[in-house]
Protein backbone atom coordinates (compact mmCIF):
# COMPACT_ATOMS: atom_id res chain seq x y z
CA UNK A 1 0.00 0.00 0.00
CA UNK A 2 1.33 3.48 -0.93
CA UNK A 3 0.99 6.03 1.70
CA UNK A 4 -0.55 9.50 0.94
CA UNK A 5 1.41 12.25 1.87
CA UNK A 6 -0.63 14.87 4.14
CA UNK A 7 -1.37 18.15 2.11
CA UNK A 8 1.38 20.91 2.42
CA UNK A 9 -0.19 23.17 5.31
CA UNK A 10 1.36 26.10 2.88
CA UNK A 11 -0.24 25.18 -0.12
CA UNK A 12 -2.79 28.00 -1.85
CA UNK A 13 -5.70 25.20 -1.21
CA UNK A 14 -5.17 25.23 2.20
CA UNK A 15 -5.40 28.65 2.62
CA UNK A 16 -7.90 29.42 0.63
CA UNK A 17 -10.12 27.06 3.16
CA UNK A 18 -8.62 28.83 6.66
CA UNK A 19 -9.78 32.42 5.08
CA UNK A 20 -13.11 30.74 3.99
CA UNK A 21 -13.97 29.69 7.27
CA UNK A 22 -13.06 32.99 8.54
CA UNK A 23 -14.97 34.97 6.50
CA UNK A 24 -17.72 32.22 7.61
CA UNK A 25 -16.81 32.66 11.43
CA UNK A 26 -16.74 36.45 10.93
CA UNK A 27 -20.45 36.80 8.72
CA UNK A 28 -22.10 34.42 11.69
CA UNK A 29 -20.52 37.05 14.22
CA UNK A 30 -21.79 39.87 12.85
CA UNK A 31 -25.28 38.08 12.15
CA UNK A 32 -25.30 36.89 16.03
CA UNK A 33 -25.00 40.48 17.06
CA UNK A 34 -27.24 42.29 14.63
CA UNK A 35 -29.92 39.72 16.31
CA UNK A 36 -28.86 39.80 19.69
CA UNK A 37 -29.32 43.89 18.36
CA UNK A 38 -32.67 43.60 17.12
CA UNK A 39 -33.94 41.41 20.08
CA UNK A 40 -32.55 44.09 22.54
CA UNK A 41 -34.50 46.69 20.27
CA UNK A 42 -37.61 44.84 20.05
CA UNK A 43 -37.38 44.25 23.68
CA UNK A 44 -37.24 47.86 24.76
CA UNK A 45 -40.17 48.49 22.13
CA UNK A 46 -42.51 46.70 23.66
CA UNK A 47 -41.65 47.87 26.66
CA UNK A 48 -41.65 51.43 26.06
CA UNK A 49 -44.89 50.57 24.01
CA UNK A 50 -46.50 48.51 27.32
CA UNK A 51 -45.27 51.63 29.44
CA UNK A 52 -46.45 54.53 27.43
CA UNK A 53 -49.98 52.66 27.28
CA UNK A 54 -50.37 52.36 30.76
CA UNK A 55 -48.96 55.99 31.45
CA UNK A 56 -51.68 56.80 29.16
CA UNK A 57 -54.12 55.19 31.09
CA UNK A 58 -53.31 56.62 34.45
CA UNK A 59 -53.40 59.89 32.94
CA UNK A 60 -56.98 59.09 31.62
CA UNK A 61 -57.90 57.27 34.84
CA UNK A 62 -56.81 61.12 36.85
CA UNK A 63 -59.37 63.02 34.74
CA UNK A 64 -61.97 60.56 35.94
CA UNK A 65 -60.80 60.86 39.84
CA UNK A 66 -60.40 64.51 39.24
CA UNK A 67 -63.71 64.73 38.50
CA UNK A 68 -65.29 62.49 41.31
CA UNK A 69 -63.62 64.75 43.82
CA UNK A 70 -65.33 67.90 42.16
CA UNK A 71 -68.45 66.22 42.33
CA UNK A 72 -67.96 65.13 45.83
CA UNK A 73 -66.56 68.52 46.57
CA UNK A 74 -69.78 70.13 45.25
CA UNK A 75 -71.84 67.33 46.85
CA UNK A 76 -70.29 68.80 50.63
CA UNK A 77 -71.14 72.65 49.25
CA UNK A 78 -74.60 72.06 48.57
CA UNK A 79 -75.18 70.01 52.00
CA UNK A 80 -73.39 72.89 53.57
CA UNK A 81 -75.96 75.54 51.97
CA UNK A 82 -78.49 73.21 53.08
CA UNK A 83 -77.49 71.90 56.59
CA UNK A 84 -77.41 73.52 59.89
CA UNK A 85 -75.77 76.93 59.01
CA UNK A 86 -73.82 77.04 62.41
CA UNK A 87 -71.96 73.50 61.18
CA UNK A 88 -69.55 74.02 58.17
CA UNK A 89 -68.46 71.35 56.21
CA UNK A 90 -66.64 73.23 53.81
CA UNK A 91 -65.37 76.74 53.00
CA UNK A 92 -67.79 79.06 51.04
CA UNK A 93 -66.84 79.09 47.11
CA UNK A 94 -63.83 77.66 45.43
CA UNK A 95 -60.66 78.03 47.54
CA UNK A 96 -56.97 77.27 48.01
CA UNK A 97 -58.20 74.90 50.87
CA UNK A 98 -60.47 72.75 48.95
CA UNK A 99 -59.33 69.14 48.67
CA UNK A 100 -59.77 69.04 44.68
CA UNK A 101 -57.28 72.01 44.64
CA UNK A 102 -54.56 70.48 47.40
CA UNK A 103 -54.42 67.11 45.22
CA UNK A 104 -51.66 69.15 43.05
CA UNK A 105 -49.21 68.81 46.17
CA UNK A 106 -49.30 64.49 45.91
CA UNK A 107 -48.15 61.85 43.77
CA UNK A 108 -50.47 58.79 43.86
CA UNK A 109 -48.90 55.47 43.22
CA UNK A 110 -50.60 52.26 42.26
CA UNK A 111 -49.15 48.74 42.63
CA UNK A 112 -46.77 48.21 39.72
CA UNK A 113 -44.55 51.49 40.15
CA UNK A 114 -46.88 53.84 38.15
CA UNK A 115 -47.06 57.26 39.35
CA UNK A 116 -49.91 59.69 38.80
CA UNK A 117 -49.99 63.41 39.31
CA UNK A 118 -53.16 65.67 38.96
CA UNK A 119 -53.68 69.43 39.05
CA UNK A 120 -57.21 70.77 39.03
CA UNK A 121 -57.60 74.66 38.77
CA UNK A 122 -60.98 76.71 38.65
CA UNK A 123 -61.40 77.91 35.43
CA UNK A 124 -61.80 81.82 36.99
CA UNK A 125 -58.41 81.33 38.46
CA UNK A 126 -57.53 82.73 35.12
CA UNK A 127 -59.06 85.83 33.59
CA UNK A 128 -61.57 85.02 31.57
CA UNK A 129 -61.70 86.93 28.13
CA UNK A 130 -65.61 85.97 27.51
CA UNK A 131 -66.34 87.90 30.59
CA UNK A 132 -64.09 90.97 29.24
CA UNK A 133 -66.56 91.13 26.05
CA UNK A 134 -69.69 89.43 27.06
CA UNK A 135 -71.54 87.71 24.60
CA UNK A 136 -75.62 88.84 24.59
CA UNK A 137 -76.47 87.65 20.73
CA UNK A 138 -77.50 90.85 20.45
CA UNK A 139 -76.21 94.29 18.96
CA UNK A 140 -74.91 95.93 22.82
CA UNK A 141 -71.53 97.98 22.66
CA UNK A 142 -68.71 96.12 25.15
CA UNK A 143 -68.40 97.90 28.48
CA UNK A 144 -66.60 100.92 28.30
CA UNK A 145 -63.68 99.30 30.40
CA UNK A 146 -63.16 96.28 27.87
CA UNK A 147 -60.57 98.49 25.12
CA UNK A 148 -58.44 100.04 28.42
CA UNK A 149 -58.26 96.84 30.64
CA UNK A 150 -56.90 94.98 27.32
CA UNK A 151 -54.45 97.49 26.83
CA UNK A 152 -53.06 96.65 29.84
CA UNK A 153 -53.31 93.56 29.82
CA UNK A 154 -51.32 92.86 26.81
CA UNK A 155 -48.81 95.87 27.76
CA UNK A 156 -48.28 93.30 30.84
CA UNK A 157 -47.85 90.33 28.99
CA UNK A 158 -46.03 91.90 26.09
CA UNK A 159 -43.57 93.62 28.46
CA UNK A 160 -42.99 90.09 30.36
CA UNK A 161 -42.14 88.15 27.16
CA UNK A 162 -38.76 86.70 26.57
CA UNK A 163 -38.41 89.42 23.65
CA UNK A 164 -35.58 91.64 22.49
CA UNK A 165 -37.12 95.51 23.06
CA UNK A 166 -37.11 96.14 18.87
CA UNK A 167 -39.73 93.33 18.69
CA UNK A 168 -41.63 94.14 21.94
CA UNK A 169 -41.92 97.53 19.95
CA UNK A 170 -43.62 95.96 16.72
CA UNK A 171 -46.41 95.09 18.48
CA UNK A 172 -49.54 97.83 19.14
CA UNK A 173 -51.30 97.16 22.17
CA UNK A 174 -54.15 99.15 21.62
CA UNK A 175 -54.53 98.11 18.51
CA UNK A 176 -54.18 94.60 19.28
CA UNK A 177 -57.41 95.11 21.94
CA UNK A 178 -59.16 97.10 19.41
CA UNK A 179 -59.14 94.08 16.78
CA UNK A 180 -59.91 91.56 19.77
CA UNK A 181 -62.74 93.28 20.51
CA UNK A 182 -64.06 93.43 17.02
CA UNK A 183 -63.85 89.64 16.59
CA UNK A 184 -65.81 88.90 19.93
CA UNK A 185 -68.59 91.76 19.40
CA UNK A 186 -71.64 91.17 17.80
CA UNK A 187 -71.28 94.32 15.02
CA UNK A 188 -69.67 93.97 11.40
CA UNK A 189 -67.59 97.30 11.75
CA UNK A 190 -64.22 97.85 13.20
CA UNK A 191 -63.54 100.31 16.24
CA UNK A 192 -61.80 102.84 14.05
CA UNK A 193 -64.18 102.51 11.23
CA UNK A 194 -64.39 99.89 8.14
CA UNK A 195 -65.26 96.12 7.86
CA UNK A 196 -64.33 94.16 10.36
CA UNK A 197 -63.81 91.44 7.64
CA UNK A 198 -61.41 93.22 5.33
CA UNK A 199 -58.07 91.72 6.53
CA UNK A 200 -59.88 88.20 7.38
CA UNK A 201 -60.79 88.12 3.77
CA UNK A 202 -57.79 88.68 2.52
CA UNK A 203 -56.11 85.99 4.16
CA UNK A 204 -55.44 82.38 2.51
CA UNK A 205 -57.78 80.70 2.72
CA UNK A 206 -60.27 83.51 3.98
CA UNK A 207 -62.40 83.56 7.09
CA UNK A 208 -64.62 85.94 9.03
CA UNK A 209 -64.51 87.47 12.35
CA UNK A 210 -65.93 85.24 14.48
CA UNK A 211 -68.57 87.97 15.78
CA UNK A 212 -69.46 85.72 19.26
CA UNK A 213 -67.47 84.40 22.20
CA UNK A 214 -64.18 83.04 21.96
CA UNK A 215 -64.47 78.89 22.29
CA UNK A 216 -60.78 78.38 22.92
CA UNK A 217 -57.69 80.42 23.21
CA UNK A 218 -55.54 79.21 20.28
CA UNK A 219 -58.62 81.08 18.89
CA UNK A 220 -56.86 83.85 19.82
CA UNK A 221 -54.29 83.34 17.21
CA UNK A 222 -56.50 84.16 14.19
CA UNK A 223 -57.04 87.67 14.95
CA UNK A 224 -55.21 90.34 13.18
CA UNK A 225 -51.62 90.82 14.89
CA UNK A 226 -51.88 88.32 17.24
CA UNK A 227 -48.59 85.75 16.08
CA UNK A 228 -47.83 82.74 18.23
CA UNK A 229 -45.39 83.92 20.69
CA UNK A 230 -48.11 86.40 22.11
CA UNK A 231 -51.33 83.72 22.37
CA UNK A 232 -48.83 81.25 23.89
CA UNK A 233 -47.71 84.06 26.27
CA UNK A 234 -51.45 84.87 26.92
CA UNK A 235 -52.28 81.12 27.72
CA UNK A 236 -50.52 80.97 31.26
CA UNK A 237 -53.21 84.08 31.86
CA UNK A 238 -56.19 83.58 30.42
CA UNK A 239 -59.15 81.12 29.61
CA UNK A 240 -62.14 81.05 27.50
CA UNK A 241 -63.88 79.13 30.05
CA UNK A 242 -67.20 79.33 31.06
CA UNK A 243 -67.93 80.20 27.42
CA UNK A 244 -71.39 82.28 28.60
CA UNK A 245 -72.04 84.03 32.10
CA UNK A 246 -68.72 84.20 33.23
CA UNK A 247 -66.96 86.68 35.75
CA UNK A 248 -63.56 88.13 36.86
CA UNK A 249 -60.85 86.94 38.34
CA UNK A 250 -61.66 84.33 41.79
CA UNK A 251 -59.75 86.14 44.00
CA UNK A 252 -59.16 83.12 46.43
CA UNK A 253 -57.88 80.79 43.84
CA UNK A 254 -56.01 83.12 41.23
CA UNK A 255 -52.11 82.47 41.83
CA UNK A 256 -50.10 85.89 42.30
CA UNK A 257 -49.66 86.74 37.85
CA UNK A 258 -53.06 86.66 37.28
CA UNK A 259 -53.79 88.57 40.44
CA UNK A 260 -52.00 91.18 38.86
CA UNK A 261 -54.34 91.33 36.19
CA UNK A 262 -56.91 92.87 38.69
CA UNK A 263 -58.95 95.66 36.95
CA UNK A 264 -59.96 98.02 39.97
CA UNK A 265 -60.50 101.54 40.68
CA UNK A 266 -63.77 104.17 41.15
CA UNK A 267 -63.07 106.41 38.62
CA UNK A 268 -59.04 105.80 37.13
CA UNK A 269 -59.01 102.07 36.71
CA UNK A 270 -55.42 100.17 36.97
CA UNK A 271 -53.90 97.19 37.68
CA UNK A 272 -53.28 95.72 41.11
CA UNK A 273 -49.57 96.05 42.42
CA UNK A 274 -47.66 94.28 44.48
CA UNK A 275 -48.90 95.77 47.80
CA UNK A 276 -52.81 94.26 46.87
CA UNK A 277 -51.57 90.70 45.32
CA UNK A 278 -49.23 90.00 48.63
CA UNK A 279 -51.89 90.93 50.92
CA UNK A 280 -54.46 88.90 49.14
CA UNK A 281 -52.21 86.36 49.12
CA UNK A 282 -51.45 87.05 52.97
CA UNK A 283 -55.33 86.62 53.68
CA UNK A 284 -55.19 83.07 51.72
CA UNK A 285 -52.19 81.93 53.81
CA UNK A 286 -54.54 82.54 57.09
CA UNK A 287 -57.17 80.59 55.49
CA UNK A 288 -59.52 83.80 55.10
CA UNK A 289 -62.00 83.80 52.34
CA UNK A 290 -61.75 87.30 49.75
CA UNK A 291 -66.10 88.23 49.65
CA UNK A 292 -67.38 91.09 47.89
CA UNK A 293 -70.41 92.90 50.07
CA UNK A 294 -70.43 92.55 53.48
CA UNK A 295 -68.33 90.04 55.30
CA UNK A 296 -71.04 87.34 56.52
CA UNK A 297 -68.75 86.03 59.41
CA UNK A 298 -65.04 86.38 60.25
CA UNK A 299 -63.59 84.26 57.80
CA UNK A 300 -64.23 86.76 55.24
CA UNK A 301 -62.23 89.38 54.07
CA UNK A 302 -63.42 91.93 52.38
CA UNK A 303 -62.31 94.00 49.27
CA UNK A 304 -61.02 97.07 51.13
CA UNK A 305 -58.98 95.02 53.33
CA UNK A 306 -57.03 94.11 50.56
CA UNK A 307 -56.64 97.53 49.24
CA UNK A 308 -59.49 97.27 46.45
CA UNK A 309 -62.69 99.20 46.24
CA UNK A 310 -65.98 97.35 46.78
CA UNK A 311 -67.80 97.25 43.15
CA UNK A 312 -65.18 98.22 41.34
CA UNK A 313 -63.08 95.40 39.70
CA UNK A 314 -63.32 94.87 35.66
CA UNK A 315 -64.74 92.50 35.04
CA UNK A 316 -66.84 92.35 37.76
CA UNK A 317 -66.77 89.09 40.01
CA UNK A 318 -68.97 88.22 42.87
CA UNK A 319 -66.68 86.40 45.93
CA UNK A 320 -66.37 83.69 47.05
CA UNK A 321 -66.69 82.71 43.81
CA UNK A 322 -68.48 79.05 43.08
CA UNK A 323 -67.93 78.40 39.49
CA UNK A 324 -68.32 74.67 37.99
CA UNK A 325 -66.15 74.69 35.52
CA UNK A 326 -62.45 73.44 35.70
CA UNK A 327 -59.10 72.46 33.82
CA UNK A 328 -57.56 68.85 34.98
CA UNK A 329 -54.33 68.02 33.86
CA UNK A 330 -53.27 64.53 34.91
CA UNK A 331 -49.72 63.20 34.10
CA UNK A 332 -49.09 59.24 33.83
CA UNK A 333 -45.53 58.31 34.32
CA UNK A 334 -44.55 54.62 34.10
CA UNK A 335 -40.54 54.39 34.27
CA UNK A 336 -39.11 57.24 31.89
CA UNK A 337 -42.45 57.65 30.36
CA UNK A 338 -44.72 60.15 30.76
CA UNK A 339 -48.45 60.47 29.58
CA UNK A 340 -50.34 63.88 29.88
CA UNK A 341 -54.12 64.62 29.61
CA UNK A 342 -55.40 68.21 29.75
CA UNK A 343 -59.62 68.48 30.13
CA UNK A 344 -61.95 71.24 30.58
CA UNK A 345 -64.73 69.89 32.63
CA UNK A 346 -68.39 71.54 34.07
CA UNK A 347 -69.70 69.90 37.28
CA UNK A 348 -73.15 71.24 37.01
CA UNK A 349 -75.13 69.19 36.43
CA UNK A 350 -73.85 66.31 39.22
CA UNK A 351 -75.30 63.03 37.95
CA UNK A 352 -73.68 63.63 34.25
CA UNK A 353 -70.69 66.47 34.06
CA UNK A 354 -69.52 67.89 30.67
CA UNK A 355 -66.33 67.80 29.20
CA UNK A 356 -66.04 71.01 27.23
CA UNK A 357 -62.21 70.01 26.45
CA UNK A 358 -59.83 67.32 25.47
CA UNK A 359 -56.27 67.10 25.14
CA UNK A 360 -53.62 64.11 25.01
CA UNK A 361 -50.32 64.76 24.99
Amino acid sequence: MTAVPDPDPRSPERGMILALVLVLALLLSVSMISFTRRAVIDTMIIRNRDAAQRASALARGGVRLGTAMLIEDRLAKNLNAFGDPNVRLTTPGNTEDDAWNQLRHFELADPDGGRLKIEIRDASALLNLNAVVPYTGEDVSPDSDAEEFLVALLEKVIEEMPLDPAEKELYDERELARNLIDWMDSDGIRAVGGGEDDYYQAQDPPYRASNGPLLSVEEIGLVEGFDVQLVEALGHYVTVYPIAGGQGINLNTAPPHVLALIYYGATDKRLADGDIVGRILKMRDQGRTICTGSAPDTDCVTLNEVYLDDGSIFPPVALPDDSNVFRIRARGIVGEIERSVVAVVDRSELTNPQLLFWRSD
